[in-house]
């Protein structure tokens, strides 16, 4: 895939990071997060996709008792628009 823009929604140098990307020819956005060995909860705001465009979601999300050593690909996927 083929990015034309790109956003860095939040980050912490060592712990976390969460970026959007805009796919080229399209305008499907992807927001992709990952953390450290620490929990971490994001609360990003996308207000750069502008106000008068709606979106649906796919989120993927760690299940509860994912865990990076014990249970990695314990996730839970969710819809909103």
């Amino acid at each position: 895939m083929e990015w034309v823009e790109s956003h860095y929604l939040e980050a912490e140098l060592m712990e976390y990071i969460t970026i959007a990307c805009r796919e080229r020819d399209s305008d499907n956005w992807y927001v992709g997060g990952v953390a450290g060995a620490s929990d971490h909860k994001s609360e990003v705001h996308l207000n750069f996709l502008g106000p008068l465009k709606k979106y649906t979601t796919t989120i993927y999300a760690d299940a509860k008792d994912a865990g990076y050593k014990s249970n990695p690909q314990a996730y839970i996927i969710r819809h909103k628009k």
